[in-house]
């Protein structure tokens, strides 16, 4: 049996080994210094190649920008973004505001205001004026019906004084007909809206609205009819106390109509205002 002699080892092998490793000891240390420059694991980390949870080396120049970027955006993610209709501030800022609640006198105000409306928002604006405008003569339905007495038998006024009595079953949409305190059987005073203070006309527009939610106490099954008027007291409300910017009100009237039956309709209320963000679960 003849045996193949092995082949002769070439010549020149032990230096090319000796080159291969010295390229790839070439290579790890490129690699471990590309790896220690911030600014380059900052781009791997946005195109997903550094996987590592390690802080970054921070770069003098670069560090105490990365570090006000991140906290911006934790900031910019962790605050909710607002629940509900709302408007930019500016244009809130510019909504007439009746002092006597009478919309409908305000035409050509309200025609400019809803000019600066943005077109996506401009159904719901106007549907919201439209509510606004027919409140001052369903509060004075609601007036004629039953007299409105204060707790403390006194009427607040835009200049600061205070008159005793309550107000009659005969005041009308122009004139609040007051029964003094202790005055003459059958004497009436007269006063226009705009000398009631909006501190009182809020009071009676939400003692008319809080008799009605009272009634409900007790009741196991409650009509949806009933509901929904007690929804629209509410809508009428709170809608007031928005446009007229009463912020305290609002919270008020908002956390009153949460812990009602009508709760469940938060979304539809939802399409005319925007939910305090204190009351956001």
């Amino acid at each position: 049996m003849k045996y193949k002699p092995l082949s002769p080892v070439k010549k020149g092998f032990p230096w090319a080994l000796t080159y291969a490793l010295l390229i790839m000891v070439a290579l790890c240390l490129a690699a471990v210094l590309l790896f220690r420059d911030a600014r380059v694991q900052k781009k791997l980390h946005r195109a997903g190649m550094l996987k590592s949870n390690r802080p970054l080396a921070v770069d003098p120049e670069q560090g105490n920008q990365d570090i006000l970027a991140a906290e911006s955006e934790t900031t910019h993610t962790g605050n909710s973004a607002p629940v509900g209709f709302s408007l930019p501030r500016h244009i809130v800022m510019m909504r007439p505001r009746p002092q006597d609640y009478d919309f409908k006198a305000m035409r050509e105000q309200l025609r400019a205001y809803m000019d600066m409306i943005p077109p996506e928002n401009k159904e719901i604006e106007r549907e919201r004026i439209r509510y606004l405008g027919s409140y001052k003569d369903y509060l004075v339905s609601k007036m004629q019906k039953l007299a409105y007495t204060p707790e403390d038998d006194n009427l607040l006024l835009a200049d600061g004084r205070r008159i005793q009595g309550s107000i009659t079953v005969f005041s009308n949409a122009q004139t609040l007909k007051i029964r003094l305190k202790n005055s003459k059987k059958g004497s009436l005073a007269e006063l226009k809206w705009n000398e009631l203070s909006q501190e009182e006309f809020f009071k009676i527009a939400h003692s008319y609205v809080r008799r009605q939610a009272d009634s409900l106490m007790g009741h196991k099954i409650i009509p949806a009819t009933r509901l929904n008027e007690i929804f629209d007291e509410y809508l009428y409300l709170i809608l007031l106390a928005d446009w007229y910017q009463k912020d305290d009100l609002l919270r008020q009237y908002c956390r009153e109509f949460s812990q009602l039956p009508i709760a469940e309709k938060k979304n539809e209320l939802l399409n005319y205002i925007q939910w305090p963000e204190q009351l956001q679960p």
